[in-house]
């Protein structure tokens, strides 16, 4: 690891004393870990954007689709009062022919006495 910093920085392990090498090293290293925890932490904050932005659209597809059904629901709520009233309404016809069909068995019934 040491010497892939030295070949980052452009020196060579015979130009400058061990001491120095280890010093200058250990600097570089240091921000060497310091740009890439930035540069993490940058990635980090982006991802964290995007994961923000991504829920906003979920939410905002939600509310339209929860709104889209409600209205569904709505027109079905309507279309089944209308069918009730429209099976009521058939029902009443239904024994009102009863009633008729009862009245003229009843008649014939008389007339052929």
């Amino acid at each position: 690891m040491v010497a892939e910093c030295l070949v980052l920085a452009g020196a060579s392990s015979g130009e400058v004393s061990d001491k120095s090498i280890n010093g200058t090293t250990s600097a570089e290293f240091l921000d060497f870990l310091e740009a890439q925890s930035k540069t993490q932490v940058k990635i980090l904050e982006v991802e964290v954007r995007a994961g923000q932005e991504l829920l906003r659209l979920h939410k905002t597809q939600y509310e339209k689709e929860r709104v889209e059904l409600e209205e569904e629901i709505t027109t079905l709520r309507v279309g089944r009062t209308e069918t009730e009233r429209l099976c009521a309404e058939l029902r009443t016809d239904l024994r009102k022919c009863r009633n008729e069909l009862a009245c003229h068995v009843a008649n014939a019934a008389d007339i052929q006495r």
